[in-house]
């Protein structure tokens, strides 16, 4: 005869261990769904917008608009400069 098993053996370690195994995967899996859901996307779009993107146009555009301290916009006479 061996000896007799307690109903209440290793219930805290099976316990802990389950409550371990479904932390890991909802951390896996909320972290997938981030990636998924809003990194993937964001990352397509910067793709998209910089093959078409014209650095030049763009600084031409905040030039003339004002924008840049160290560029004022042009005149019609071609002179930037103020005296």
């Amino acid at each position: 005869m061996g000896r007799p098993e307690f109903p209440m053996h290793n219930v805290h370690f099976y316990k802990s261990l389950k409550s371990i195994c479904v932390a890991v995967v909802l951390a896996l899996s909320a972290s997938t769904a981030f990636n998924v859901l809003h990194n993937m996307p964001r990352k397509h779009k910067y793709a998209n917008f910089y093959t078409n993107y014209d650095p030049m146009a763009s600084f031409n555009r905040m030039k003339e608009g004002g924008y840049l301290q160290s560029c004022p916009p042009s005149t019609s006479t071609g002179h930037t400069s103020k005296k």
